[in-house]
């Protein structure tokens, strides 16, 4: 969730489908509440962590762990699809 090139790509990527100024607005406001999003994870992530248990961190690692896959597994699904699309259509 932090601030990296797959963010700063995301962001470039949205900038150029944006075309009016009311849609550069838009992804200026996204861009700020992801940046407080982001902030306040990180903040109370501390506090988290200092307050559970060694099996309750397990248990959210599993759950973290569980969540990436699942969005690894449509993010390939949805290239996939793409690409098969696009050559479909050619």
């Amino acid at each position: 969730m932090t601030v990296g090139g797959t963010t700063f790509a995301f962001c470039v990527a949205a900038s150029a489908a944006a075309t009016s100024m009311r849609e550069k607005l838009a992804l200026s406001l996204a861009v700020v509440c992801f940046a407080a999003l982001t902030g306040l994870t990180l903040y109370l992530s501390g506090h988290v962590k200092r307050r559970i248990s060694l099996k309750g961190a397990m248990l959210l690692d599993r759950v973290a762990g569980i969540l990436l896959t699942a969005i690894a597994v449509i993010l390939l699904a949805n290239g996939f699809t793409d690409l098969v699309t696009a050559r479909l259509n050619q």
